[in-house]
């Protein structure tokens, strides 16, 4: 799945509902994820020069605010 499908998943999942504080999604979704943050970021840098990313408390990467785990 792309990340703008899974932008799309979870807009239209949980809308104003409660968000997942984590999500399961297969590798391919994952480096996805990944790139997109990556590449959207990219262009919005901080003053260091270097990009941000935030990982949740499982060290997944965190996207949309919820935390992304491959699934088992």
């Amino acid at each position: 799945m792309t990340a703008e499908q899974l932008i799309e998943l979870f807009n239209n999942s949980f809308v104003l509902g409660k968000w997942p504080d984590r999500y399961e999604v297969d590798a391919n979704t994952y480096a996805n994820a990944c790139q997109f943050v990556f590449t959207r970021r990219g262009g919005n840098r901080e003053v260091d020069g270097k990009v941000r990313i935030s990982l949740g408390p499982n060290n997944g990467l965190m996207f949309k605010n919820v935390e992304l785990i491959f699934e088992k």
